[in-house]
């Protein structure tokens, strides 16, 4: 059996457990049935609720264009994140020693970074904000709360730990506020589909797969309104990119295993009663 990595990693998956499960499979078998789909593991049949995971293996399944186009966009945007990091450091490191060794107040540092969204939104048009699906209100909203925050709890924790921070972290800490505004721009629009943001189903799937992603530790939290809650995965995150899972996206081998695949996206009950489900079949539930 030839075994293939998650479309989506998932925390619980069975990947790091295949060798025990291998060994306990059926010596043959007719269908193979995944009711919960976490992964692929074999042929014919995989079922999960989630509309948004269900229609990225179909949009994977057939190679969509316009979904593969939405997913470019955004990983595209988050290469130009470090371009503005670069660009950009050595005025916010500024902003944050003239905070640091109070010759400026809290209440100023604020009045700056306020300053600097506003002028950077300008500078920032055409690199990010020509992509539809970006709301750049959201954006400079979480960008502002995000870089005032990080240099508050930076001086705070310089002073609890008595120690300063090199440049090198600094730069990361400021990346990390910037990419996180990222990610919490479309974790913002995610959670307010159908109350104002209404995309593609193809868009809503890549801001999907980017914030699950992105998110620490590969979490899947919602709050008690619905909405997906999880932070960025923080600083180690900034060095992440998805090139090499869209790449993986168009590869043969799991192409050609998805189109041996029937992919449902039903109750379990449900999943159950409408196929015919044989003595001779294979069903894994976890």
């Amino acid at each position: 059996m030839s075994t293939l990595k998650p479309l989506l990693k998932y925390p619980g998956g069975k990947g790091s457990e295949l060798s025990i499960i291998n060994k306990n499979l059926p010596e043959s078998f007719n269908n193979y049935i995944e009711v919960i789909c976490l992964h692929i593991v074999f042929k014919y049949f995989i079922n999960d609720i989630s509309r948004d995971l269900i229609l990225l293996y179909k949009y994977v399944k057939k190679q969509d264009k316009e979904f593969f186009g939405e997913l470019n966009l955004i990983d595209g945007n988050w290469h130009k994140l470090k371009d503005i990091v670069d660009q950009y450091f050595k005025l916010l490191s500024k902003k944050y020693y003239s905070y640091k060794y109070e010759k400026c107040s809290c209440y100023n540092l604020q009045t700056q970074i306020d300053r600097f969204v506003r002028n950077i939104e300008n500078k920032l048009r055409v690199p990010l904000f020509t992509f539809n699906g970006f709301d750049i209100d959201i954006f400079k909203r979480q960008l502002n709360s995000n870089l005032f925050n990080k240099m508050i709890r930076i001086k705070s924790n310089e002073q609890k730990y008595k120690r300063d921070l090199e440049i090198k972290e600094l730069r990361d800490n400021i990346e990390c506020a910037i990419k996180s505004a990222y990610y919490m721009h479309f974790r913002e629009i995610y959670n307010t589909l159908n109350k104002g943001h209404n995309i593609s189903p193809r868009r809503r799937v890549a801001i999907f797969l980017f914030i699950r992603e992105y998110c620490f530790s590969s979490m899947f939290r919602f709050n008690s309104d619905g909405n997906f809650n999880v932070p960025y995965g923080g600083i180690s995150y900034n060095k992440k990119n998805m090139d090499e899972k869209i790449e993986y996206y168009r590869n043969k081998n799991v192409i050609n295993k998805l189109k041996k695949t029937r992919i449902c996206c039903d109750d379990f009950a449900k999943f159950i009663n409408k196929n015919e489900i044989k003595k001779d079949d294979f069903m894994f539930i976890d």
